[in-house]
């Protein structure tokens, strides 16, 4: 039910007399309800309203309590707090020598306030509506909460309305009696354009242009992925904002920049994860590193079981299932990570990140690798990918961003080729493995072979590419470990602490650290080290032949 059809309800329900029943809106925790109900009675003040909340109430008479702290404007006053105000004031005047007796002061002040409760609780009279809010988070059982709320509706003939995620509740015995007490279960929805203004009209001084295209954005990631917790919404729509305006503030040019529509979605999805999902902060900061490499453990997990029974998904894998999975957006943004789980605004992360998306940018979009099979794409668009992607496959030069994106070119390609998605003069197997050969050698990054996605064992082209490609990557891998162990020895060298290499293992490698290289550079610098590293060098020399340090 929207906002305007609840309003109605509401309305009708507040002028009837007497009624005798109570009327509950169910919705999503998060979705605005409290919001929703505060501003409709703001804008009636011929309704008497009382805002009560049962959130952690215990006792049947903490119910009362509330509802008395309610009235008097004063939250979460209690019996135990009225008897605590009776002695303080009986220990304030026998303090101060007050001929009166300290404790019986106390005792009428305690019983006065009582008193006032009951008073209050019993003058209530059908003109007050009570609203009692977050129904679902109190220590009662439901059951018992709601034949207390029945005291009010049936014996008091007030007028109640309940607000609730009735999908938390699972007690048999509230549903039984919630149909002696509630006539009306009204569900609350907001359409994404609703939840999207709630939003952007909390969140303001937005540096970045063309505010109304990102509003736009918001409502598309809202729809498309379901998402009703305003309160975290909201918290990704903060962060978005002050990630972009620290990064205008260090480069003006990004006010336009298309990265403010993935920093957008990522933003919202962190928040997502966070507080909605409940991810644990690790598995967050793994996916702001890379989410392939869990998406890939995912999916062997699930390639592994070998019967049909449901799998049991943790927190990240429900995440990544219901959001990740779904978009087309990247989510590799540690500056967003910082900020939206750890509230921390690293200018250093900042930086990086868009070091990253500079690098990606920098270069045309590789086709085929993000064509979303489960989308309808036009036939010319379609045709249109096909065609850059065969050009591709002629340009040996291409830079790839990765190995795991020029495996997923490969692999993605040969499927629709064998599928006759289109037509190939040649031999197009042959033609792939000498691609994917050659296009190695521009890969600016590598990748994990486990992060590669799932190939396909049964067919030899994929098993080829898939094998030779993660050869290639863990080749690249230990050479890049090599070349830095080779520049901290050059480093600790000059600074007269090559013990400090001896010792932490960097030197055992299947492949040499002491190239020609590095012995060219070490004779340059030999003049000027002292008898202690002259002496460090030799030991590392000597002691780590075995392992191949020295060649």
């Amino acid at each position: 039910m929207n906002t305007q059809e609840l309003t109605e309800v509401i309305n009708k329900y507040c002028k009837t007399e007497s009624p005798g029943y109570a009327i509950l809106i169910d919705g999503p925790w998060g979705i605005g309800k409290t919001h929703f109900v505060h501003q409709l009675f703001a804008e009636d003040k011929s309704i008497k309203a009382v805002h009560v909340s049962l959130f952690g109430v215990s006792s049947t008479s903490q119910v009362d309590d509330h509802v008395f702290a309610a009235l008097i404007g004063c939250a979460d006053v209690s019996d135990c707090e009225i008897k605590k105000a009776g002695d303080f004031i009986g220990k304030m005047f026998s303090a101060f020598g007050d001929k009166a007796d300290g404790s019986a002061v106390g005792a009428i002040a305690s019983l006065s306030g009582e008193t006032l409760k009951k008073r209050a609780l019993k003058n209530l009279n059908s003109d007050t509506v009570l609203i009692f809010d977050d129904f679902e988070r109190s220590k009662l059982p439901p059951n018992e909460t709601l034949a207390k709320i029945n005291e009010f509706v049936e014996h008091q003939k007030l007028k109640v309305i309940l607000l609730c995620d009735e999908q938390v509740i699972e007690d048999k015995q509230y549903f039984q009696t919630k149909e002696k007490v509630i006539l009306y279960t009204n569900g609350f929805e907001r359409s994404s354009d609703e939840i999207v203004t709630i939003c952007f009209n909390s969140v303001n001084d937005f540096k970045c242009n063309k505010v109304d295209v990102l509003k736009a954005e918001l409502t598309n990631i809202v729809e498309q992925f379901s998402l009703t917790n305003i309160r975290t919404i909201k918290h990704g729509l903060e962060c978005f904002k002050d990630i972009t305006n620290k990064i205008i503030e260090l480069e003006p040019q990004y006010k336009g920049s298309p990265i403010l529509s993935e920093i957008l979605f990522s933003s919202i999805a962190f928040a997502v994860g966070y507080k909605d999902y409940g991810v644990p902060v690790s598995d967050l900061k793994k996916t702001a590193s890379n989410s392939s490499e869990l998406a890939v453990a995912f999916h062997m997990k699930k390639d592994e079981k070998k019967t049909d029974e449901q799998i049991k998904l943790t927190n990240w894998e429900k995440f990544y299932v219901e959001l990740l999975g779904k978009g087309i957006h990247r989510i590799e943004f540690i500056s967003i990570f910082e900020l939206v789980c750890r509230g921390y605004l690293s200018v250093s992360a900042i930086k990086e990140d868009l070091k990253r998306w500079e690098g990606r940018e920098a270069r045309p979009d590789t086709p085929i690798t993000h064509l979303r099979t489960d989308q309808l794409t036009s036939n010319k668009e379609f045709a249109s990918y096909i065609d850059a992607a065969l050009h591709i496959l002629e340009a040996p030069d291409y830079e790839f961003y990765s190995t795991a994106e020029l495996y997923s070119f490969c692999e993605n390609l040969y499927f629709l080729y064998k599928h006759r998605a289109f037509s190939f003069k040649g031999n197009f197997e042959d033609k792939l493995k000498g691609f994917a050969k050659v296009a190695i050698k521009n890969c600016m990054n590598y990748t994990e072979p486990r992060a590669f996605g799932c190939k396909d064992d049964n067919d030899e082209v994929v098993k080829f590419i898939f094998e030779f490609l993660a050869k290639s990557s863990e080749e690249m891998a230990e050479n890049e470990i090599v070349n830095g162990a080779r520049k901290k020895l050059i480093k600790e060298l000059k600074q007269g602490g090559v013990e400090k290499i001896v010792d932490s293992g960097d030197n055992a490698f299947s492949k040499p650290i002491i190239d020609n290289g590095v012995v060219s550079e070490l004779m340059n610098i030999f003049p000027e080290l002292d008898n202690v590293s002259l002496r460090s060098i030799g030991i590392f020399s000597g002691q780590d032949h075995e392992h191949k340090s020295f060649n």
